[in-house]
């Protein structure tokens, strides 16, 4: 896995762990700008195959896009906008489907 880069956004890397999910191992990335305002992506191994699309979740100040690319599951989250989250997600996908 490649650590995405989120420079070109404005947000720094702060750090990186591995997690355990569910006994399976999970990237964590953790990124902050200028502001304080955090950005958190998680990168999971995914056995089946699913829709790919983005899906977009909002709660209680915090959202999250997340996707399934070939057998990677995706979230990236963080109390920023729709649209804000959207193109950091983006960045994100490019990033780690090279």
């Amino acid at each position: 896995i490649r650590t995405p880069d989120l420079i070109g956004l404005g947000y720094r890397l702060v750090g990186g762990r591995l997690l355990p999910d569910g006994g399976r191992p999970t990237a964590q990335f953790m990124y902050e700008n200028e502001k304080g305002v955090r950005l958190t992506v998680y990168v999971q191994r995914n056995d089946q195959v699913t829709e790919t699309a983005f899906r977009f979740i909002d709660h209680t100040g915090v959202s999250a896009f997340y996707w399934v690319d070939e057998y990677f599951a995706y979230v990236l989250a963080g109390a920023i906008g729709r649209e804000g989250l959207l193109d950091a997600a983006k960045v994100v996908h490019q990033s780690l489907v090279k």
